[in-house]
């Protein structure tokens, strides 16, 4: 799980946050931290490499930008192998320029590693950017209304809007998912439910499964 906030121990260098999270997987629950062996170092290293802080190793969490800070956490999380990086608005804090290449290193992680990630985002062009698959939901309470597959491949999207190559259906695309979500927040008392046909959608949704459910087994 990587947070909105800031979650790097202080006291901790780059590399001892991320190996704090490994040292207790290998502990199996009994609370202790055990040491780490010189390939387990290694791994941590790699990782590191990954989200671009290979030349901070020892540096302590005051010396670090939050852009930084935050890849010490995707680090920490990814280093244990997880099957699903659950992201709770892990950008919202950052500037601009900084949340774009956060962004962009999303993308490459989950080239380079194929994690499932399951982001949330107020921002519908991060939504879009970074999904396969968006979801939106309703407010408080919240239930999963719209399914909307990505109908682009991420190497199709520019960031650049002069380029001649930058596609028009993608911010059609786009216009359409922030259009969908100003409905929802316009329309706080509409039905917080979701068509019959979608129920297993929304079955699925609800546990944040982004995976097809197959023959329609039941969700649990």
């Amino acid at each position: 799980m990587v947070f909105q906030s800031y979650t790097t121990f202080p006291w901790l260098t780059v590399e001892e946050n991320v190996l704090f999270g490994l040292e207790l997987a290998s502990s199996e629950g009994r609370g202790d931290r055990l040491r780490i062996d010189r390939e387990q170092h290694e791994k941590v290293r790699e990782i590191i490499a990954l989200v671009g802080l290979a030349s901070a190793l020892h540096k302590y969490p005051r010396e670090l930008s939050g852009g930084m800070k935050q890849r010490v956490a995707i680090a920490r999380a990814l280093v244990n192998d997880p099957d699903v990086l659950l992201m709770d608005e892990p950008f919202g804090a950052l500037d601009p320029h900084i949340r774009l290449r956060m962004q962009a290193l999303m993308l490459e992680v989950e080239r380079t590693l194929h994690t499932t990630i399951v982001f949330v985002t107020h921002d519908a062009r991060e939504a879009v950017f970074l999904g396969d698959t968006i979801y939106i939901s309703t407010l408080q309470p919240c239930f999963l209304k719209y399914r909307i597959e990505h109908p682009f491949r991420k190497t199709d999207i520019l960031r650049d809007k002069a380029s001649e190559r930058y596609p028009n259906d993608f911010l059609r695309f786009q216009r359409e998912v922030e259009d969908r979500m100003q409905y929802l927040i316009e329309h706080r008392n509409i039905t917080r439910t979701v068509e019959q046909d979608d129920h297993s959608t929304f079955r699925r949704s609800t546990l944040g499964m982004l995976e097809e459910l197959s023959g329609g087994a039941d969700a649990t």
